[in-house]
């Protein structure tokens, strides 16, 4: 169990492959993931979807992260096997949840999940349109992704943010 009831959650495809094929199932997915964390009591704060994986990072007082994530991933695998007329799994095992001690840890954790597609040379992370950074750096509440009262907390101006970003030796 997490100290800070922060945690940074990763899920993979099985043997690596593809769990997004299209955009359609990238908004698949984020739909989920916001219904099934709302309703376990989960506030997801920062998420990167890459081909054949996710990385999320989640507050979680009341300990429900197991919950929420199995009821995304089951929901999301019999979504994604219906429509790309697949069997058997999507992910690879269960997801990986580490829980996140400090602050300066879960500004680390924020800044990994954002700079997952430079990293992995697809992109520059500002450039990449699956991930929460554009939630963090222009802040439209009509169509944000996380909590932005948490982003207001950490980060009281969007330039606070990108200032932070670009501080990074990653």
């Amino acid at each position: 169990k997490s100290i800070t009831g922060f945690y940074h959650v990763c899920a993979r495809g099985m043997g690596g492959q593809l769990i997004f094929e299209s955009d359609e199932d990238r908004w698949e997915f984020l739909g989920l993931m916001r219904d099934c964390c709302r309703e376990a009591g989960v506030t997801v704060i920062a998420w990167c979807l890459m081909g054949n994986h996710v990385h999320l990072v989640a507050s979680d007082p009341d300990d429900n992260v197991s919950e929420s994530m199995h009821l995304v991933m089951s929901c999301y695998a019999t979504w994604y096997n219906r429509r790309h007329g697949h069997v058997g799994h999507v992910f690879q095992d269960r997801f990986s949840s580490t829980p996140i001690s400090s602050e300066e840890h879960l500004l680390d954790a924020i800044r990994y999940v954002h700079f997952n597609p430079q990293k992995a040379g697809i992109c520059p992370y500002g450039e990449y349109r699956w991930s929460s950074h554009l939630d963090y750096a222009e802040r439209d509440p009509a169509i944000a992704t996380v909590d932005l009262a948490f982003v207001r907390l950490a980060f009281p101006r969007a330039c606070d943010y990108r200032a932070f970003m670009d501080a990074s030796d990653v």
